[in-house]
Parts: structure tokens; C-alpha cells; sequence
């Protein structure tokens, strides 16, 4: 699979000919849910081949002209390219979670596996490849925080919340520093 250097050339080109046909396009990112139990519980070989087959799961889900890239670990990049409708997307992702319904074989032993995504469209969600991509993640991760096994639709309020709690920790963490806690006891 294309890594994600080539996965966001991909998107830099996609973007030039939606801009010229006047259709959208989806940045799905993809993370696998609990991917480090089959690694610390089975080992990496089976990690590896378990990653190999939801790959080529991936890639025979989605259309010729669409993009399946491994960005890393559990983590996979999907580009649908020239789509119509957000509709049409969100059926694409709804067959993707299916498709982890059936279990992958692994030397004979069946390993159960779900995924979380989260959807990002051009132009509403980002004009380039890695705030597309930014997007996709912080709502995959809001597919995660709802329970994982889910999909989440990027939205100007995930990125707002996410700098909040970026910004409280932060904060909190300079205030221990700072010692500007006090602790009181109430029997």
C-alpha cells in the first residue's frame, strides 16, 4: 500500500481535479480498535499478517480509482476521489465496518477485529492533504471516544473541543509547576 507521503500526493492530485470538476472529496482515516492486543497477546508475525489481510479487505471495499494507504501501525488512509454526495461516502463507511464483521484467519485461527473511522470532505473540512488528513484523525477519534466500532463526520466543533482540552492541559500542567494548587481535606 501506498505510505503516507504517497497517500497525500494522492490527495494533492485528487484535489486538483475535483477543483476542475466540481465534485468533493473524502479523506477516510482509519484506525484499527484494540490492534495492540493481538501484537502483545499473539506476537507481531501475527500482528503483521493480520494487518496484511485487513489491507487487502480494505482494498477490495473501495473503488479502482480510490486510495487505500497504511500510514502506520493499525492506521490506514482511505481517498475517495470525484464523489457525488456525502451519502455515497457514508454508505462506503458503513460496508467498511461491516466488513470486519467476518473474522480474518490467521494460521488457522480466527481473529476477530472492529475499526474506527473518522470522515473528512474537501473543500468543507480543509483545502489540503494534511488538514484533511488532521480532520479525518480528530474524528476518528471521536468515533473511538463513542465506543469504538463506529464512524464519526469531521465537524468545526470536534477541532474546537480538542484545542479546549489541549489548551486545559496545558494549563494544568503549568499549574503544578507552579504550585498553584492548594489541597484542603473535608472529613
Amino acid at each position: 500500500l501506498p505510505n503516507r507521503r504517497l497517500a497525500h500526493d494522492r490527495i494533492e492530485v485528487s484535489i486538483a481535479h475535483v477543483k476542475r470538476g466540481g465534485t468533493k472529496l473524502a479523506v477516510l482515516f482509519l484506525d484499527l480498535d484494540n490492534f495492540k492486543n493481538v501484537n502483545d497477546t499473539l506476537g507481531h508475525e501475527w500482528g503483521d499478517k493480520l494487518l496484511l489481510q485487513v489491507a487487502n479487505r480494505l482494498v477490495a471495499m473501495v473503488r479502482e480509482e480510490d486510495t487505500v494507504a497504511r500510514l502506520g501501525g493499525d492506521e490506514f488512509l482511505i481517498l475517495v476521489a470525484a464523489i457525488a454526495s456525502e451519502e455515497m461516502v457514508i454508505e462506503l463507511v458503513k460496508r467498511l465496518l461491516r466488513c470486519f464483521a467476518a473474522p480474518f484467519n490467521v494460521d488457522g485461527n480466527d481473529l476477530f477485529i472492529t475499526a474506527s473511522i473518522g470522515v473528512a470532505f474537501f473543500p468543507n473540512d480543509g483545502d489540503n492533504p494534511g488538514i484533511l488528513t488532521k480532520h479525518a484523525d480528530i474524528a476518528m477519534y471521536q468515533a473511538k471516544a463513542r465506543g469504538k466500532n463506529s464512524y464519526c463526520l469531521f465537524t468545526s466543533d470536534l477541532s474546537e473541543r480538542i484545542s479546549f482540552l489541549r489548551e486545559l492541559e496545558s494549563n494544568l500542567r503549568q499549574a503544578v509547576i507552579n504550585r498553584e494548587f492548594t489541597v484542603f481535606y473535608q472529613p
